[in-house]
């Protein structure tokens, strides 16, 4: 059975001849409902892949420094705004993507037009320079992305109420592992709302990802995620892993 994981819509109505016909598909549908209710509610969200751009290479040391100064800085502001929601870096291993650029870093924005991602990607000081490229998609995926923030905000008030005295800079981070496949359906319906998955989706844009399943394990090394993808999907045929660094409020989003 495939789960239908579209937000805000209703697929079809069953329209029988006879009563029998109509009470049939009628039992059926609510099979089908009760299988899926267990299903975390989805929404559209703006979705970027940083990736390596073509002229990093033309600046120093002190001019990168630089930049990436500014790349932080604009985060925030996009943050403030109520644009981002979410940025975190890859780090080593980075995976094999043959030709394409390397990964750098994700940012997930509170939008479902394509062109808001592209825009507000490209206000990245990294982007302007030439450092990063993006790569832009739009994700149906967990709806309590659109929630990080608050709880941020409440991680954030909860810390310093504990201890005013210590310096806090608002953020504090932690490993997961970003897996992308890309036979969607079957892979998110294994995965999406189990405890060790703080959010999941599918990717749909002009990309060389659209239609990929992606999927956040809390598993902290692309190790110990095999091993928990292994034991619940076994093929790892066309399995992309990367080690990511994010809030530790991400994990709060697992069911």
């Amino acid at each position: 059975m495939s789960c239908p994981r579209k937000r805000k819509r209703v697929e079809g109505r069953a329209r029988g001849a006879a009563a029998g016909l109509t009470l049939g598909l009628g039992a059926l549908a609510l099979a089908a409902v009760s299988a899926c209710s267990s299903l975390p509610p989805t929404a559209e969200l703006g979705f970027t892949f940083l990736v390596t751009g073509e002229r990093g290479s033309e600046y120093d040391a002190e001019q990168l420094t630089e930049i990436g100064a500014g790349h932080f800085a604009n985060m925030d502001v996009l943050k403030g705004e109520g644009k981002l929601l979410l940025a975190g870096p890859f780090y080593d291993p980075l995976p094999d993507l043959g030709e394409l650029p390397a990964w750098r870093g994700v940012y997930i924005f509170a939008t479902d037009q394509l062109g808001d991602v592209a825009t507000w990607t490209a206000t990245d000081p990294g982007m302007v320079a030439g450092v990063f490229a993006a790569d832009t998609y739009l994700l149906d995926g967990t709806a309590t992305l659109a929630e990080l923030p608050a709880r941020e905000a409440a991680a954030r008030a909860e810390r310093l109420a504990a201890d005013p005295e210590t310096p806090y800079d608002g953020f504090v981070g932690r490993s997961y592992t970003v897996v992308l496949y890309p036979g969607a359906d079957g892979f998110l319906e294994t995965f999406t709302g189990l405890p060790e998955v703080p959010f999941s989706g599918r990717l749909a844009g002009p990309g060389p990802f659209d239609g990929h399943a992606l999927v956040c394990l809390a598993a902290e090394t692309p190790e110990a995620a095999r091993v928990y993808l292994d034991a619940h999907w076994g093929d790892d045929n066309g399995l992309i892993l990367c080690p990511w660094y994010a809030s530790d409020q991400v994990a709060t989003l697992a069911p």
